[in-house]
């Protein structure tokens, strides 16, 4: 599994077998996108 780095905590990236995951972290404002999630997502 490759960890990619998204510059913030809010927003995970792996890689496994040709599969790239999201994870959306901010389970406190229920994954709402904000200021500092929506450009890690660009």
């Amino acid at each position: 599994m490759i960890e990619i780095d998204t510059g913030t905590e809010e927003l995970l990236c792996t890689i496994e077998d040709r599969v790239a995951s999201i994870t959306l972290n901010k389970p406190h404002k229920k994954n709402a996108l904000g200021d500092i999630l929506t450009p890690a997502l660009r």
